[in-house]
């Protein structure tokens, strides 16, 4: 029930207008003499300067009223007074209209007032409310059927006959989207607007037909994404595949050949090739010191230049740079040969290893050629080229650690136990005997067990 209260003139300008539904928000600015929240009783909010009863859903309120922004607003607008340029419909204050053209665009002109209708529409699950009908929701074309398309500008599938489709007495439904009515190009406003069936049709990516500067339907152009395969083109950038030929995207290159054949047939021994679909393949490099020439031939060096700074090429290998007349000439472990000082290992591997204090695997000796020093016996394993109990706990045996490499039992307490002793597989603990003439028994001391450690005529029982 509203309280009436005394009416004034109340000042509204565009500000109080919300801009996306149109509807007059300026519930908070009431009239000079107009009530607040604070005059109304405890179950009623003040709205326009009257009190009405205050709700959180519709059931709150009587069939007469309706609930809006927490108060049941008279379905008759009884006692609502809207003010200059605002219209009441069913209880609320709207802005004004006499048609649709002058409310915002999903907006309807009814009874004088720009209203929302999806506002007491209420769509089952998976669909979406527009303009008072409710359509089924969508990602894409494929969650609507063949006589509907997705309008991704509202996520809804629309039938492309127009058959359920609520369009403004200023417009026409056009492939289920509402444009306002043209009969030539030059009756539409918006920019890239074209008339057709008398719609004034902006050119979309998902309006399923071809249109604007697409090159086929959806695609191609500067602002649709890339043709697939036998869509239509211009050029290389209207095709995914990037292969514009004779106005049709071609299939994507698939070169069938492995790299390896890429390569042998390209004459490429190292470096890259480039195979059918002009993508380069890599060829791998050289084995060994032979160097991959620009030609992507491996050889041995034919000159200084393909050996590093501090090299020379001497019998098509690169060598250091150390020109010598005798072993005397060369360091420790080299001799002199061709003019060049080489490496020479007089040493056995074993001394090798030795010398390295590697224990076990592999170490290099001064030629750097690699030299196997063996494995580690009686059960150890090896780390870093030492030979060790254990790097892990799975070498040890059963209640032991790896700690530091070597296999440590693992620490044992009596906890609770006041007597006997408790073991593991590796060691066992003395946890005492029991005094006073107890026994143990379970690990605790207990007065007896059997009736031979009581006296006379005297009986164990519960120890």
């Amino acid at each position: 029930m509203a309280c009436n209260v005394q009416e004034t003139e109340q000042i509204r300008d565009d500000d109080d207008l919300d801009a996306a539904t149109g509807l007059d928000v300026s519930e908070d600015v009431e009239p000079a003499s107009g009530c607040t929240d604070l005059d109304c009783g405890d179950e009623e909010k003040c709205y326009r300067g009257v009190c009405y009863a205050s709700c959180s859903e519709e059931s709150d309120c009587d069939d007469e009223s309706r609930c809006y922004q927490g108060h049941c607003a008279p379905l008759d607008c009884d006692g609502v007074d809207c003010g200059s340029g605002s219209t009441c419909y069913r209880g609320v204050c709207y802005s004004g209209c006499s048609h649709d053209e002058e409310c915002g665009a999903d907006l309807a002109c009814v009874e004088s007032a720009c209203v929302d209708l999806c506002e007491e529409t209420t769509c089952d699950g998976g669909q979406v409310c527009h303009r008072g009908v409710c359509y089924q929701s969508c990602d894409d074309e494929a969650d609507c059927g063949d006589e509907f398309r997705c309008d991704n500008q509202g996520q809804r599938c629309v039938p492309l006959d127009c058959s359920t489709v609520e369009c403004f007495d200023h417009e026409i439904c056009h492939r289920g989207v509402c444009f306002p009515s043209c009969v030539s190009d030059a009756d539409c406003d918006e920019a890239g607007a074209e008339c057709v069936e008398s719609a004034c049709v902006v050119p979309r990516c998902d309006d399923g037909v071809q249109n604007g500067l697409e090159t086929d339907v959806d695609c191609g152009g500067p602002e649709c994404p890339a043709c697939e395969p036998g869509g239509g083109c211009e050029d290389d950038q209207d095709c995914d595949s990037e292969d514009c030929e004779g106005g049709l995207c071609q299939q994507p290159c698939v070169e069938s050949r492995p790299d390896e054949e890429v390569c042998t047939d390209d004459g490429a021994q190292c470096g890259s090739a480039v195979d059918s679909c002009d993508e380069t393949v890599n060829c791998g490099g050289c084995s060994g010191e032979d160097i991959c020439t620009d030609a992507q031939q491996c050889v041995e060096c034919t000159e200084a230049s393909h050996c590093e700074a501090d090299e020379i090429c001497d019998a098509s290998q690169c060598v250091p740079d150390v020109d010598c007349t005798g072993d005397d000439d060369c360091g420790d472990d080299q001799i002199c040969e061709g003019g060049s000082c080489r490496c020479n290992e007089s040493r056995s591997d074993s001394v090798v290893c030795s010398d390295a204090g590697v224990q076990c695997g592999t170490t290099t000796d001064v030629c750097n050629d690699s030299v196997n020093c063996g494995g580690c016996s009686g059960g150890d394993v090896c780390s870093s080229n030492q030979c060790v109990e254990c790097t892990g706990d799975g070498h040890c045996g059963a209640d032991e650690s790896c700690v530091n490499n070597d296999c440590v039992c693992d620490s044992l307490s009596c906890g609770t136990q006041e007597c006997g002793s408790v073991s593991n597989a590796c060691r066992t603990v003395d946890c005492g005997s029991c005094s006073g003439g107890d026994v143990c028994s379970g690990g605790s001391c207990v007065e007896c067990t059997t009736n031979s450690h009581c006296g006379t005529d005297r009986s164990c029982v519960n120890n």
